[in-house]
């Protein structure tokens, strides 16, 4: 049982809100790093976390989950998780799935439609860990890592991806050969590189993305996933095809500039304005956009339900 009244003892569980152990004696929630008192919404020492520069709310030493509890949580009792997760998740997301076609022509050449499904599937977990583990460390972990520390991240963040690719593809069998010590060498050093280079450039496209989501209203909790597919799951087929139909509209009217913008500068063969037209942040914006409307959209087709009912 999760859920219940911290003040009853007599129930079968110590979890209660948000699924975490509560101290009868204490009177507080154990959140690992600290104790959270719900009494009057703070944590009982400072946060050992410093926080962020690009999140004021992170710098507040008793803050709990940026006093949103409903949209956020705190895992730890270091840092909520928001928006900025949010946007290194999609900013990932995009990654893998560049790293999984290009794996998975690869694996196609290889071994067929077997191969290219594993090569996409390893192409796409290893980007992922490999993007994620290093936007995580530089954005929310440690904000304020230089270039220095940026490569590190990076570097380990390339070699954590190659090995979880490696497993995928190649199984445990090929996963401590010389062959690919020499791949996740090569993978920490490249990764180093990039790092050092561009490591806060990218760390910065994940903050402006997440200030974007703020400006959208966006707030993706685990909540409301599982309400989101609670929904779908007594929709008929019609319905949802519906929902991605007005989905599909509502990212068309946001961003149909920009995407006629893109269509002209191909057909005039301007590669490079094209490319301009789609770098990371729109992309990531379009995507983490489409997600919002299509839970919103969801939302809606519930309550038109609830409303005809009440009729």
């Amino acid at each position: 049982m999760l859920g219940g009244n911290p003040a009853d003892t007599s129930g079968s569980t110590s979890l209660l809100y948000a699924g975490e152990q509560f101290d009868t004696d204490l009177q507080q929630y154990y959140l690992r790093a600290r104790f959270y008192d719900p009494l009057n919404g703070r944590f009982n020492r400072l946060d050992p976390f410093a926080g962020s520069p690009h999140d004021p709310q992170s710098l507040h030493k008793y803050l709990y989950c940026h006093a949103n509890p409903v949209n956020n949580i705190d895992l730890l009792g270091l840092f909520t998780i928001s928006n900025v997760s949010v946007s290194i998740a999609i900013i990932s997301s995009i990654s893998g799935l560049v790293s999984g076609t290009i794996g998975g022509i690869k694996g196609a050449i290889k071994g067929g439609l077997s191969g290219a499904a594993k090569g996409f599937l390893g192409g796409f977990t290893g980007g992922f860990i490999s993007t994620f583990f290093s936007l995580y460390l530089i954005t929310v972990l440690v904000p304020s890592a230089g270039p220095f520390g940026c490569g590190l991240a990076f570097g380990f963040g390339g070699m954590f991806g190659s090995m979880a690719q490696n497993l995928i593809e190649n199984g445990f069998s090929g996963f401590w050969t010389a062959e690919s010590i020499i791949q996740y060498g090569v993978a920490f050093v490249t990764g180093c590189l990039l790092g050092y280079v561009g490591g806060d450039s990218v760390r910065y496209l994940a903050n402006q993305l997440a200030d974007k989501l703020d400006d959208l209203g966006f707030q993706l909790t685990s909540s409301t996933i599982i309400e989101a597919f609670k929904a779908i799951k007594n929709m008929s087929l019609n319905k949802i095809i519906k929902i991605v139909g007005k989905t599909v509209s509502d990212i068309w009217y946001f961003y149909r500039k920009e995407v006629i913008y893109f269509t002209k500068e191909i057909l005039k063969e301007n590669w490079q304005g094209a490319a301009a037209s789609l770098t990371l942040v729109p992309m990531a914006e379009a995507i983490s956009y489409g997600v919002y409307k299509f839970l919103d959209n969801i939302k809606e087709f519930k309550q038109r339900e609830v409303d005809f009912d009440i009729i």
